[in-house]
């Protein structure tokens, strides 16, 4: 008599199952993952979070430069023409790519056209820095109006305000503008004085995000000269400021910075 033999899962070898989960592995291995993560990223891949010009958007000034934001930092040497386009049509607009930040910039050779369409494209050739791609390439469009914009941004409010007293020692100061901003142009014109020191330059970086520019020093705004910092012993200086244990390693990180820009000789 004729035997129809089933196979079930409990038939298959230990060494087939083995090959089977070892398969599966390296499906999920083969996505974006980071070896070391960095806290506060979204997702494990780079992505495009937000685009200035936005998506859609009509009535664009003709003179505008375009804007592509990351939800992490980029590896610059992957953003390029090769990989950050606008396009009339099939036809791509001539323009220069920076980027700074989190943020690509497009800056087009000539003024757009008035009153026509075009598509921007980030492929998945861009990386972060540790060379891991975007899953798929982000187009979006956006159409210009009739003439360029001549009206000039203005400073409409910072935080904190003009003149504001006992401002925390670790506030991150902003400058928020009358409308959307050039990224880069922002970021390298947003600088902070210590007039208390005779106008000395504070070390920091500065970001930009909807409106807004914010500048994120490296050292707390200290209530005291720069030379007590350096003159003064760590511990007795935390205790005249009447600061807390834990701001000890801060004072002692701002010694250094302030010794490398040269308030006194390093000893």
């Amino acid at each position: 008599m004729e035997k129809t033999v089933i196979h079930t899962s409990k038939g298959y070898s230990p060494i087939f199952n083995k090959w089977f989960m070892l398969l599966l592995l390296v499906v999920f291995a083969a996505a974006c993952k980071k070896v070391n993560e960095e806290p506060g990223l979204i997702g494990v891949c780079p992505k495009v979070i937000s685009t200035n010009p936005a998506d859609t958007a009509s009535a664009v000034s003709l003179n505008k430069t375009i804007d592509v934001m990351f939800n992490e930092a980029m590896n610059a040497s992957t953003i390029n023409a090769l990989t950050f386009t606008i396009t009339r049509g099939t036809t791509p607009v001539a323009g220069v790519i920076t980027y700074a930040g989190t943020t690509a910039t497009f800056s087009p050779a000539n003024n757009f056209l008035p009153n026509t369409k075009y598509t921007g494209t980030v492929t998945s050739g861009v990386k972060d820095p540790a060379g891991n791609a975007m899953v798929s390439n982000y187009v979006w469009n956006f159409t210009t109006g009739a003439g360029p914009d001549i009206t000039a941004p203005t400073v409409i409010s910072t935080d904190p305000a003009n003149a504001a007293i006992g401002v925390a020692l670790n506030k991150k100061v902003s400058a928020t503008f009358s409308e959307v901003m050039d990224s880069l142009s922002t970021t390298t014109s947003f600088t902070l004085v210590n007039t208390t020191s005779g106008g000395t330059s504070v070390i920091g970086t500065v970001s930009y995000s909807g409106t807004t520019g914010f500048f994120l020093h490296q050292l707390i705004l200290l209530p005291i000269p720069p030379t007590l910092v350096l003159s003064l012993p760590v511990l007795k200086m935390r205790r005249a400021m009447q600061l807390p244990e834990s701001m000890y390693g801060t004072l002692q990180r701002a010694r250094m910075l302030l010794h490398r820009q040269s308030f006194l000789p390093t000893r």
